[in-house]
């Protein structure tokens, strides 16, 4: 079995995240990363504050489901600084 054709029919298989984005970037950053043939969402803080995380998955089926979280960063502290 080919190998890359193997990860490329999964990322086929999975829903697709659309307009992934922080109110706030600030506060925190937002990516989307492969993750086990499919997709996973990372969120890294920057600094203290709120921030609110929205994205938007649109279905095989060809529905489409908004998501929309408030995201709290609490004592944060830069590693660098310490």
């Amino acid at each position: 079995m080919d190998h890359t054709k193997d990860q490329t029919e999964l990322s086929q298989k999975s829903d697709k995240v659309l307009g992934l984005k922080a109110s706030n970037t600030n506060v925190v950053s937002v990516r989307k990363m492969a993750f086990l043939g499919d997709y996973t969402i990372t969120l890294k803080a920057k600094k203290t504050g709120t921030s609110i995380v929205s994205f938007k998955v649109k279905r095989k089926n060809g529905k489409t489901y908004s998501f929309k979280s408030k995201v709290t960063v609490h004592n944060y502290k830069n590693p660098l600084n310490v």
